[in-house]
């Protein structure tokens, strides 16, 4: 246990909120990284926005609420994707199938889902198992509640989903909540966005006191030497067991700093908020490590010092500098605030889900907010249906980004699986409409139907499928395996419907 986790956890110290565990875990660490960020406000166990009790403030799904989603703007969508599964059911010839979902949310989506497959018996018969990757506890409770079928079983993450049947995996506005790294381009080289905390005076006093309840009786100097160098091998364990993550080395797009957001994002934090970003005074081992998968660009390490960051931060960070084999180059001034972000963990999920389905055949479906390329600074705060920076009021503001599509794509490409093909991406418009959203608002509308209900149905259709609505900045994205003994069924000149 290090000892900034020994502290928070230790009864001497109670948080009443995220805000007060990031600031003492800051005050003892020193800044952290955007994607600890993120896991820590929407995944935290106790106070994170997906995990923590609904009546708390979290998760906070509808139109009455933080956001809502496209199964919740109409069932139409959902159907559609329920069609999307039958036609990819019985095009590669299941006999017996499961069907996944990643971040179920409420359960709105498979609830539809099931509602239309189980109108196709022929289909519905092989569906044996559904499988709801889910960590929230009152997220699940809300599932069960809508989610009709036989067998469903409930999984904390993907890799516990059994992998002796072929699969069908949904995952539907997931790959913007999974956390990403950000990095600047600046005269040293590529460093990283961080995340601190407005520090008072009375704070370090706070944070030394504690320090001093937990350390009592003990001789501290050479137990402050010894937990500063775990922390330093930690921080490198963390990089290594994320990009180890990822199987294979990347062949991932090179994204030039033309196409790379080069402007601030304007939901940075406000004067209001008790957190801030910095920058790291160096390149940290993130940065060496990742930004090379997009953008291999040698620069020199650092020469001197910047007061951007606290000293816990500069002390890491230079460390990693003296050990650096970068070729001194000196970087381009003209590309000087070039922000480029990654996300090593959402081309894990893909490559995971990839090698799953090729196990013994089966498909998957990415429908998400995103580009076919990387951004620059995408990360933001939602909250009653408006955005607001990422950096207010941790665990009770949604965090989102947009989805880098290409890399995904890359990610899954560079594992060279025989048999796997990937396809898209296609604006969610055009998907739905290949799919016959059109033909289904049709019957709906010859149903027995007040003229709201009429006018709500004709809204929502726009909504999903207009290009200045939700049609072009969602996307969908698909991958297809073949099940074994129907190899010569073939998508490659015929791809899954709706691409």
């Amino acid at each position: 246990m290090t000892r900034e986790t020994e502290i928070l956890e230790s009864s001497q110290i109670q948080s009443s909120s995220l805000l007060d565990y990031l600031q003492l875990l800051i005050s003892f660490r020193g800044p952290i990284t955007v994607a600890e960020y993120m896991n820590h406000a929407l995944l935290h166990p106790e106070f994170g926005y997906y995990t923590q009790d609904q009546s708390k403030g979290g998760a906070v799904f509808g139109k009455d609420h933080d956001f809502t989603t496209a199964p919740e703007i109409s069932q139409m969508f959902s159907e559609l994707l329920g069609i999307w599964v039958i036609h990819t059911a019985m095009n590669l010839g299941f006999e017996r199938f499961h069907l996944v979902e990643i971040g179920p949310g409420r359960g709105t989506l498979m609830e539809d889902v099931v509602r239309t497959i189980s109108q196709f018996s022929h289909v519905s018969e092989k569906l044996e198992v559904i499988h709801l990757v889910e960590r929230s506890a009152s997220l699940r409770k809300l599932q069960k509640e809508k989610i009709q079928w036989p067998d469903v079983q409930w999984h904390e993450t993907f890799s516990e989903i059994p992998g002796d049947v072929p699969c069908i995996v949904l995952a539907q506005e997931l790959f913007d909540a999974l956390p990403v790294h950000q990095f600047e381009l600046t005269e040293h080289g590529w460093c990283e966005r961080l995340v601190d905390i407005l520090e008072s005076v009375e704070d370090v006093k706070e944070t030394e006191e504690a320090e001093d309840n937990v350390n009592r009786g003990e001789k501290r100097g050479n137990q402050k030497g010894k937990e500063k160098e775990k922390d330093k091998e930690k921080e490198r364990d963390n990089i290594v067991e994320e990009t180890n993550r990822v199987h294979l080395e990347l062949n991932l797009p090179n994204t030039s700093l033309n196409s790379v957001d080069t402007r601030e994002n304007e939901l940075g934090e406000d004067e209001g908020d008790p957190l801030r970003f910095v920058l790291s005074p160096a390149p940290t081992n993130a940065s060496r490590v990742y930004v090379r998968m997009f953008n291999p660009i040698p620069v020199k390490p650092i020469e001197g010092d910047k007061d951007q960051i606290s000293s816990e931060a500069k002390e890491v960070s230079e460390e990693v500098s003296e050990e650096s084999t970068d070729e001194k180059i000196v970087v381009d001034e003209e590309a000087i605030g070039s922000r480029l972000e990654v996300s090593p963990a959402g081309c894990a999920l893909a490559q995971d889900i990839a090698l799953r389905i090729s196990t013994h055949g089966g498909a998957a479906l990415f429908v998400d907010y995103g580009k076919d390329r990387a951004s620059g600074d995408s990360l933001r705060g939602i909250q009653n249906h408006k955005f607001v920076s990422p950096l207010q009021n941790p665990g009770r503001v949604d965090l989102s980004i947009d989805v880098d599509f290409a890399s995904l794509k890359a990610a899954v490409l560079a594992l060279k699986i025989d048999g796997l093909n990937v396809y898209g991406t296609v604006g969610q418009g055009d998907f739905l409409k290949r799919l016959g959203i059109e033909t289904r608002l049709h019957a709906l509308l010859q149903t027995n139907i007040t003229e709201e209900q009429a006018e709500a149905l004709y809204l929502a259709y726009h909504r999903l499928t207009d290009p200045d609505e939700m049609g072009t900045v969602y996307r969908a994205m698909s991958m297809v395996s073949m099940p074994e003994g129907n190899e010569e069924i073939s998508y490659e000149h015929s791809p899954p419907a709706g691409f």
